[in-house]
C-alpha cells in the first residue's frame, strides 16, 4: 500500500489456556525515498500481556503493553527539508469485558511520546476511549456508543481533540459487516457521518 515504507521485525507470542497471553517483538523501519519519514529509524523493541478474564477468554481480556522506538520525520517542506529524529513511545493498558452475550464494554488507555514540531520533535501525548455495545438478542444488529480523547501535546493547554459518537452495526452475513456512525467531534468542531464496510476474507 506503501511503497518505500516498511517496518521489519520478528515476533513471538506465548499462550497457554487460563494463563496470560505475552507477546515480544523487535522490529526496525525503512524510511521513505520520498519523504525520508519512518515508524523508527532504529531497533525497537515491544512487549504484551493480555490475561483472559475467564479460562476459555469468552467474557473478555486485560491487556498492557510497552513500545519503545526512535522515529524520524520532514517537519520542512520538500523544497526545504528538516530531517529530525523524535522519540515514539507508548504504554497502553486496555479492557474488553462481556458481562452477558449481548452487552461489550471496551476501552483502552495511552501515554507516550510522539513527533511534534521542529523546535521541539518530541512532544508528550495521552489518550483513552470507552465503547459500549448491544446486540440485540436473535438479530444482526448491534448499537454501539463511543468516546474517546487525545491529547497531541500535555505541554500545551486546551488542545486535548474530543469525540462522541453512536452508530448501528449491521452483520450481513459471516464475512461482511456494515456500520454507519454519527460523531460530534470538537478541537476541530465537526459533525460527521460515517459509513463503513468490512470484508473478511
Amino acid at each position: 500500500l506503501f511503497p518505500g515504507e516498511r517496518d521489519r521485525g520478528i515476533a513471538y507470542t506465548w499462550k497457554k489456556p487460563g494463563a496470560p497471553q505475552i507477546t515480544l517483538a523487535l522490529f526496525s523501519g525503512t524510511r521513505s525515498t520520498e519523504t525520508q519519514d519512518s515508524l523508527t529509524s532504529r531497533k525497537s523493541w515491544l512487549i504484551r500481556l493480555v490475561q483472559p478474564l475467564d479460562r476459555e477468554g469468552k467474557r473478555g481480556q486485560l491487556w498492557v503493553g510497552r513500545m519503545d522506538g526512535v522515529g524520524r520525520r520532514n517537519f520542512g517542506t520538500s523544497a526545504n527539508p528538516n530531517f529530525r529524529n523524535f522519540e515514539r513511545e507508548r504504554t497502553v493498558a486496555g479492557l474488553f469485558w462481556r458481562p452477558t452475550n449481548e452487552l461489550t464494554l471496551r476501552g483502552e488507555w495511552v501515554d507516550g511520546k510522539d513527533a511534534g514540531t521542529a523546535a521541539t520533535p518530541t512532544v508528550k501525548v495521552r489518550g483513552w476511549y470507552v465503547l459500549l455495545g448491544y446486540k440485540f438478542p436473535n438479530q444482526p444488529f448491534t448499537l454501539y456508543a463511543k468516546h474517546d480523547q487525545y491529547d497531541p501535546n500535555r505541554d500545551v493547554s486546551g488542545n486535548t481533540y474530543r469525540r462522541n459518537a453512536v452508530g448501528l452495526q449491521y452483520d450481513l452475513n459471516t464475512y461482511t459487516r456494515l456500520n454507519l456512525t454519527w460523531e460530534r467531534q470538537k478541537k476541530p468542531d465537526a459533525t460527521i457521518w460515517t459509513f463503513q464496510t468490512q470484508v473478511r476474507y
